[in-house]
């Protein structure tokens, strides 16, 4: 009996552990609202949502008016106030380092781009996430609805923009959902082809085919239903505000059936993507100090209340302040010195921060800046590498490296700390105290 009340226990407490953490709160942020107040709290960067029902207070977004982010958060996710209608006032702290996408939007109204409606079968596209951050993973999904019975094949199409978004079209295919076709025993699926349609567009095909369904098959429902027929991993190459026809379509489906020995076509139609148009909270006050609160303010139209002056230079957002400069230090590379228009500096909490342009041109590397997602891309004929404005992390060489010091956005110019060339370049970086030389070689 003992062990028995025992094990009810244990599973009274699995029940509860799942049931918090099916709706547990952003990583090392806690939130609370009180009279319509709602405030986050906590250390370090909030997480990105993919949708308005990922977001732990959506279903109170009724009873909220205004949003405090205290000192501490250093970044507000995605969609993370997303539809917050009511709200008025917004408080961020300086300790705000970054915005994500559509943080403080709404949606105006939907928009469906409709197929043959009258069709026997319909394709319908569909995506998991609302927006997506460069360099991030989303789902989509094709379903078809129809009566299956005695269909052999189908096939459809997804037709993408390349510079948008890629799947590669051999690893594409979601494993969770190959294993439930591969269980149900369709038959096959056909590898996937990729094409060129026009210009940045490209198409992938994907196909099912095999056995007729009929009575005696696991996939067949008497009637209509639906059926996936495909579930494709796709990476973000932009950020992505829009999931709609414009950045991603269906196109050519296709289906076949057999009845009584004869292979018949029949006609489908193509139901794209429900998707709606995104705005900023014109509404809406941000009180904040914080140079990235105030530059997301100005781009989105918000009305900002501040002590500082940011001016907007290449797309960043630069705090005038000042700085410990370095006047009398001089980059060298051993032999002639290196010329930059802004001079090194000591960051507040004594790190040597070196003029990431001036020194990786002296070695012949390209340099290109993307003000729209605040990323810098270099390269030369040996590597590659790409660093995002205010992070702690340079990619390079197929990975992720940490730096010992973020980035920093000043004069117009992006400071760097001096491992992050050698990690992105393998280029040696030297500091002589006693001359006040720093050596590139």
């Amino acid at each position: 009996m003992k062990k028995f009340i025992g094990l009810v226990v244990v599973l009274c407490i699995l029940l509860c552990t799942l049931a918090v953490a099916a709706n547990e709160p952003p990583h090392n942020i806690e939130w609370s609202i009180d009279n319509g107040v709602l405030t986050i709290k906590g250390s370090g960067a909030m997480d990105d949502f993919k949708t308005e029902s990922d977001v732990p207070w959506n279903d109170k977004k009724g009873e909220i008016t205004k949003i405090v982010i205290e000192e501490g958060v250093t970044h507000i996710g995605n969609m993370a106030f997303y539809g917050l209608k009511n709200v008025t006032d917004v408080s961020i702290a300086d300790s705000v380092e970054s915005i994500g996408l559509c943080a403080f939007h709404y949606t105006e109204g939907t928009s469906t781009s409709l197929g043959n409606l009258s069709a026997d079968f319909q394709f319908t596209l569909e995506s998991d996430s609302m927006v997506v951050s460069k360099g991030d993973t989303f789902t989509l999904t094709v379903t078809v609805e129809g009566d299956f019975k005695n269909v052999a094949a189908l096939q459809t199409a997804i037709v993408y923009d390349k510079e948008i978004m890629s799947m590669d079209s051999t690893t594409c295919l979601d494993e969770e959902w190959l294993a439930t076709i591969n269980e149900d025993n369709l038959g096959f699926i056909s590898e996937p082809m990729a094409g060129n349609v026009a210009n940045n567009l490209r198409i992938a095909y994907f196909s099912l085919s095999g056995v007729s369904i009929n009575e005696y098959s696991p996939l067949y429902t008497a009637g209509k239903t639906k059926l996936v027929v495909a579930k494709v991993n796709c990476l973000a190459l932009s950020d992505i505000t829009d999931i709609s026809p414009a950045t991603v379509m269906i196109k050519n489906s296709d289906l076949t059936k057999i009845e009584d020995g004869k292979v018949i076509s029949v006609p489908c139609g193509e139901n794209q993507l429900t998707y709606c148009t995104k705005l900023p909270m014109a509404n809406i006050t941000l009180e904040t100090n914080s140079a990235s609160a105030v530059a997301y303010a100005k781009e989105n139209g918000l009305t900002v209340k501040s002590d500082i002056e940011v001016v907007e230079d290449e797309g960043v957002g630069i705090e005038k302040e000042d700085v410990a400069v370095s006047d009398e230090m001089v980059i060298t590379n051993g032999e002639t010195k290196i010329e930059a228009d802004v001079a090194p500096y000591t960051s507040n909490d004594g790190c040597v921060m070196l003029p990431l342009r001036a020194i990786l041109e002296s070695k012949n590397i390209s340099v290109i800046w993307d003000g729209e997602t605040k990323t810098i891309f270099m390269a030369n004929d040996d590597a590659f590498a790409a660093h995002q404005i205010g992070k702690k992390v340079v990619f390079g060489n197929d990975s992720n490296m940490d730096l010992q010091h973020e980035s920093e956005a000043k004069y117009d110019r992006c400071f760097v700390s001096p491992d992050f060339f050698q990690k992105a370049f393998g280029i040696e970086v030297a500091l002589d105290e006693n001359t006040n030389t720093i050596t590139i070689k």
